[in-house]
């Protein structure tokens, strides 16, 4: 059972994450606090740095999906 929900939320972390970096992309811009936007022009570093740690989650769930499928028998 335990195996079953460490590889559910790794799959949901990974589905959110893979839509958030889509969106990301397509529109060149990301929210930031008070909803304002930030363009990849104009903020190029905060722009690639929210696009790593996107990433890094995304790597994260991953991991999870791993750890849950080496633990099925």
């Amino acid at each position: 059972m335990t195996t079953i929900l460490i590889g559910a939320t790794g799959l949901v972390i990974v589905l959110i994450s893979i839509r958030a970096l889509a969106r990301t992309f397509r529109r060149r811009t990301f929210r930031v606090r008070g909803g304002r936007r930030l363009r990849r022009r104009n903020h190029p570093v905060m722009f690639w740095a929210n696009v790593a740690g996107i990433g890094v989650v995304c790597v994260i769930g991953l991991a999870l999906i791993g750890w849950a499928l080496s633990g099925l028998e």
